[in-house]
């Protein structure tokens, strides 16, 4: 089983000397998660500053699940409107199906 990417750009990080949030950075763009790139600048204001990593760390992960939550009830309302379009055309069918008799007996009639 192979080593976690982030894992192996810490461990070169502490190698060569650089920064560890650096070494987040440059994955972060290399694959392309601004998530990785969050957590990046709070390890950075955290090794820089002092400032208090876990508290930062506590705001971003519920703005994460917020926003995660936030696409799931968007996509299970797209999934949601397009289930009226065959709930309607069954109502519509049910209604042809009770009427149809009453029609057919009026113009038979005539």
């Amino acid at each position: 089983m192979g080593v976690h990417p982030a894992l192996e750009e810490l461990t070169r990080s502490r190698w060569s000397g650089q920064p560890p949030w650096d070494a987040l950075h440059a994955l972060a763009d290399e694959l392309g998660l601004p998530e990785l790139d969050d957590f990046a600048d709070i390890m950075r204001l955290s090794g820089e500053e002092g400032a208090s990593v876990y508290t930062n760390l506590r705001a971003r992960s519920a703005a994460m699940r917020t926003a995660m939550l936030n696409d799931e009830i968007a996509e299970a309302n797209a999934i949601g409107e397009r289930m009226t379009i065959p709930g309607s055309l069954l109502g519509v069918i049910f209604m042809a199906l009770l009427v149809a008799p009453s029609l057919l007996r009026m113009f038979s009639n005539t």
